[in-house]
């Protein structure tokens, strides 16, 4: 989810797109900019709900995109997929 900068720490796991870097390249830009839109949408002001709704589809369109294998999604996003964790604000499904 968007403004959740500390999970790559914590998890110790890569993520697709880190929402607060801004990359000096305009290459590097332009890939962190495809990667913001292809998950949270283009209108920064939308960004967490988008988020919220996303489904399956698009879930499974990300995993075979970017090659991840777990998606952490709000609870209160619908998913049909395999919750390995959840808690009161977030769910962490597997992707393989």
């Amino acid at each position: 989810p968007p403004h959740l900068e500390e999970f790559r720490l914590v998890s110790e796991r890569a993520v697709i797109v880190d929402f607060k870097v801004d990359p000096y390249h305009d290459f590097a830009r332009e890939e962190w900019y495809k990667r913001i839109s292809d998950i949270y949408g283009e209108s920064p002001q939308e960004f967490e709900n988008n988020f919220k709704k996303i489904d399956d589809s698009k879930i499974i369109y990300l995993k075979n995109k970017y090659k991840i294998s777990y998606a952490v999604l709000f609870t209160e996003t619908n998913s049909s997929l395999n919750v390995i964790y959840e808690n009161k604000k977030y769910k962490i499904v597997s992707l393989d």
